[in-house]
């Protein structure tokens, strides 16, 4: 199988989100769409339009993630 990394797409958080449930069950906030485009895409930092997140799939699943937040 190919991995393959890109960046976060609108049609890609409802996936990661239920990844999160998972992987963040004791922190909330960052299963909060707000919050999440806050900290990844609306930061007043953020010099760009897109997320500063980036999710590693293989076929259709996740498999890895990473991102910045702006400062």
């Amino acid at each position: 199988m190919k991995e393959v990394l890109q960046k976060c797409r609108e049609e890609d958080i409802p996936m990661l989100f239920e990844l999160f449930k998972t992987v963040y069950r004791f922190n909330p906030r960052l299963k909060e769409r707000d919050y999440f485009d806050w900290q990844f895409k609306d930061n007043p930092f953020n010099n760009h339009k897109d997320y500063t997140f980036w999710i590693m799939w293989e076929e259709n699943t996740i498999k890895g993630f990473i991102s910045y937040i702006p400062i």
